[in-house]
């Protein structure tokens, strides 16, 4: 007696069930994460020019893109714990810390810079001079008297 249990079909099924097991199906998987979202003013207008980064637990810092309308994105994070930071020329630094990135997902951390206000401090202080008219105590004045005229 000859059982066949898989029929002309045993060959392919063979070659799907070994292509699960190879390892090049798990290198297919995303083990990376990302973030994204919008850096705007304070009234809402994008900011294209702004430069942002996500900081990694270790200090790793990875670069993002910056898009014309003020969208960015950073892509291939390690999943942890990453504190996202963000400068534009006229605006204070923006951070967020404790933005936790996963596999496979994208967060999203909408950043809203504030003016950056510039602090300038003048001090001016100013020494009273002592005018003496005492002839004496004048050195550049010559004092004629009386016969000398």
């Amino acid at each position: 007696m000859k059982f066949r249990v898989f029929g002309a079909q045993a060959p392919l099924a063979g070659l799907l069930f070994l292509s699960l097991l190879s390892p090049s199906w798990l290198l297919a998987q995303n083990l990376s994460g990302g973030v994204r979202g919008q850096i705007s003013d304070p009234s809402g207008l994008a900011v294209p020019s702004a430069k942002v980064a996500a900081i990694s637990s270790t200090g790793q810092s990875t670069l993002g893109v910056v898009h014309s309308d003020g969208s960015y994105e950073i892509q291939g994070l390690v999943p942890g714990t990453y504190t996202v930071k963000a400068r534009a020329r006229g605006f204070s630094m923006f951070e967020q810390p404790s933005v936790q990135i996963t596999a496979g997902k994208t967060g999203k951390v909408d950043i809203s810079l504030k003016i950056k206000q510039e602090v300038e401090k003048v001090e001016v202080t100013d020494e009273s001079t002592k005018v003496s008219v005492n002839p004496s105590e004048n050195a550049t004045a010559l004092v004629i008297k009386g016969e000398d005229l």
